[in-house]
């Protein structure tokens, strides 16, 4: 996996769609099951997925009763996510399963249609300093893995 993640790295500095999320954070490593019903975050993933790479960067929203945010709705921080798998739903929506590649920080927001495109660069990770906070990511990392099979 550190391997796939280097080569993400290498490429960070490129523009990618960006996908507003309500309520939802996608955390790195970590696979996530979204349900997507927007016309904007829809062509947003339409776009990744006819990328090479399959990525784009998903952040929250501040508030989730906007229905068209714009760059100043969006928090700064975010995840670099990739596409793994996609199905469109008969009443348009998307089911999509996405992995957590990498926090990133969303540099500059450009403006477009029908969608934002974002230029991000990583954020560095915190180092683990204590056994505390590897039981933690352990229990963490528990807690996903039985969601998951729950959902």
């Amino acid at each position: 996996m550190n391997e796939e993640r280097q080569d993400v790295m290498r490429e960070i500095d490129e523009i990618y769609p960006l996908a507003a999320l309500k309520n939802i954070v996608v955390f790195p490593h970590n696979r996530h099951a979204l349900t997507v019903a927007r016309e904007k975050t829809v062509r947003a993933i339409e776009e990744a997925m006819m990328r090479s790479d399959h990525l784009l960067v998903a952040s929250v929203q501040r508030d989730a009763e906007i229905d068209d945010p714009q760059a100043k709705d969006i928090f700064p921080k975010g995840t670099l996510v990739e596409v793994t798998s996609l199905h469109r739903q008969p009443d348009g929506s998307l089911q999509v399963l996405v992995r957590g590649v990498s926090r990133v920080i969303i540099d500059d927001y450009i403006e477009g249609e029908p969608f934002l495109r974002v230029r991000v660069s990583e954020m560095d990770e915190l180092p683990i300093e204590s056994d505390q906070q590897v039981n933690a990511s352990a229990l963490v990392r528990t807690a996903i893995t039985l969601f998951e099979r729950y959902a």
